[in-house]
Order: structure tokens, then sequence, then C-alpha cells
């Protein structure tokens, strides 16, 4: 199941990537659950489908040309630990920029029920039970 947890992961990724968001909300329980770690953009807990969207929307209405590209993807039981950077274009500056985070998704009959994102690569990797 883990590998097969990582192949879902990374497939989210390139659906969003895509712009293809009924794909994506597809492989996410409607009763998921977003965590914005300390340190990270967003901060809080969010719920459901209408809590992704409340999250992506903040974060990704400020770029254009915003692409998410997956540097590692990690088995960690149930969890995938991800390490993802981030390249878009500011909507107001114009300025290209890159940004990382490290997200933990937890998985349960092929859906994300879970996804937490940290600032810090260490939180991620403890949050999934893994060590560098």
């Amino acid at each position: 199941m883990s590998q097969e947890n990582v192949e879902i992961v990374r497939h989210l990724y390139a659906v969003w990537n895509r712009g293809d968001y009924p794909s994506a909300l597809a492989l996410i329980d409607p009763e998921v659950e977003i965590e914005a770690m300390h340190g990270s953009l967003s901060k809080g807990t969010y719920r459901g489908h209408a809590g992704l969207y409340e999250v992506l929307e903040d974060f990704w209405t400020q770029f254009d040309d915003r692409h998410s590209e997956v540097e590692e993807c990690i088995p960690a039981g149930d969890d995938v630990f991800t390490s993802v950077l981030f390249h878009a274009r500011g909507k107001r500056s114009g300025i290209d920029v890159e940004m990382r985070q490290w997200q933990v998704w937890t998985l349960r009959d092929g859906k994300v029920v879970r996804w937490r994102y940290f600032a810090d690569r260490q939180d991620a990797l403890e949050a999934a039970g893994l060590q560098e």
C-alpha cells in the first residue's frame, strides 16, 4: 500500500499542475483535514473540500505560472512525506519565486484524509515517523 500511496500523491500533484481540479478532488476524501503548521504561509486547521479550496485559493491566487515540483516522495505506513519546490510568478510584483515546503499526506482506501504542510523539513519528517 505504501508505494500505491506514493503514486496517488504524485498523481495528485500532476493533476494540480495541469489545473485538473475535479481529478484532484476525486483523490481527496470529502472530510479531509488540512493542517498548516507553524511557520508555513497559512496557519490553522481546515476541513473538507471547502477548507481545501480556502487554503489553495488563499495561496495560489497570489501567483501566476505556478507549478509544484515533487523532489522527494517517501512512504511511511499510511503517510507519505514529500519535499516540494513551488515555482511561480507573483501576480502583483511580477517576480519569479521558488518556495520549498515539506508535506505529510495521510491516505486511507486510496484517498487523502489528512494533509499537513511544514516550513521545516525535520518537523515534517518527524510527523511522518521518519528520520534524516
